[in-house]
């Protein structure tokens, strides 16, 4: 009979960023693995099950415990404690990856798929094609540059390419860097590549001043825009998915605002104001929720016309709805198109709730209330 962990361990190699790794791990390599997690299972199973909240039986022999029943028990007992099994099991990789460096290595070489040699000259690839991009955002700038869509990209898309092949190849680097325990001249592997997204993310930026108004937080921008925003903010979300950075949220609620997307700039300039950053950041946090506030389709009127009828001005169920329609009407057409029929029908209802007691508290509790409370769990 296998192994309980058998399942997970599977899965876990297959969602490993390097493949040539796991290949190893799960084929000449599995035995020892399989003897390395049976000695460190147990101590780590009982770590992570405990910063779970997880209160777990004293084991018998801690010497010599045998992982698989309390793995058993841990899945049979407590119905959250997967994800702390699977920790475990993924800290016990890395823990066998580690300390058989050289064993993994040979075994990646017996296959074909040693590191590469000349990661040097790689790096020294990427970051030459990262110089051109910063040098294509100059000449981004350039007053008398045509402001044609069809020309900018004849000067963009190139460069994006080589951006693109850039990447693929920083990434390659950065398994090699991780499995040979090392970093490249200049820096981590991992940098450059979210140092390209944002490069592209410029680029973009910078091709949609060209087409219509400075995107600086100001409001939604034009049509003629929006290609190169969406773009953008494509870019810039790569990037965040490397590393977030506050600095990086605020640059995304930009393009989300100029986009229209005024939901989504107010859950990230809100994510800003939690984190408790610097107060520079912060006031450029409050100026950006300012020009949303004002850009949004709804700012000249917060009513929501029924709800507050049925309700009242202040009731908190209100800030569910509104937000609700932010983040999930505004910014789609349909959702646009149902939020203008609505305000469009609803006020002769709001009036006729509000001089009517017994159908406005029908509605509030049975309807508006039990609604926001749902969506509140929703989202």
């Amino acid at each position: 009979m296998g192994r309980p962990w058998e399942g997970m361990l599977a899965s876990l190699l297959e969602g490993m960023h390097d493949g040539r790794v796991a290949a190893v791990l799960g084929g000449p390599l599995r035995e020892p693995l399989e003897e390395f997690l049976v000695r460190g299972l147990p101590g780590r199973i009982r770590e992570r099950l405990g910063a779970s909240g997880v209160e777990v039986p004293e084991a018998p022999d801690p010497e010599g415990e045998d992982p698989a029943p309390l793995w058993e028990w841990a899945v049979e007992e407590h119905a959250e404690a997967g994800r702390a099994l699977a920790e475990a099991l993924a800290i016990c990789i890395g823990e066998f990856v580690q300390g058989h460096r050289d064993e993994v290595l040979r075994a990646m070489a017996d296959r074909g798929e040693a590191p590469a040699t000349d990661l040097e000259d790689r790096v020294r690839g990427a970051v030459a094609v990262l110089d051109q991009a910063r040098g294509l955002l100059v000449r981004l700038e350039d007053p008398d540059l045509p402001r044609d869509e069809e020309a900018l990209h004849g000067l963009v898309d190139p460069v994006v390419e080589s951006l693109e092949e850039a990447r693929s190849v920083l990434q390659e680097v950065e398994m090699d860097e991780a499995i040979l325990g090392t970093t490249s001249p200049g820096g981590p592997a991992r940098g450059r590549r979210r140092e390209a997204w944002l490069l592209e993310a410029a680029i973009h930026r910078a091709v949609a001043n060209r087409l219509g108004p400075p995107v600086q937080g100001r409001g939604v921008g034009t049509p003629e825009q929006q290609s190169a925003l969406l773009d953008a903010i494509v870019a810039m979300q790569e990037a965040l998915t490397i590393e977030a950075d506050p600095a990086t949220l605020l640059d995304l609620a930009d393009l989300r605002l100029a986009k229209g997307d005024t939901g989504e700039a107010r859950v990230l300039v809100g994510h800003v104001r939690e984190a408790g950053v610097e107060e520079d950041l912060l006031k450029r946090a409050e100026a950006l929720e300012k020009a949303i506030e004002e850009a949004s389709p709804l700012a000249k009127d917060r009513r929501c016309f029924v709800a507050t009828a049925a309700l009242s001005e202040d009731a908190p169920e209100l800030e569910v709805l509104r937000a609700w329609r932010d983040r999930r009407l505004l910014p789609r057409w349909w959702g646009r198109l149902l939020v203008r029929c609505y305000y469009r029908c609803s006020p002769p209802l709001a009036r006729w709730l509000a001089r009517s007691p017994g159908p406005r508290a029908f509605v509030g509790q049975r309807l508006v209330r039990p609604l926001a409370r749902r969506l509140e769990r929703s989202s």
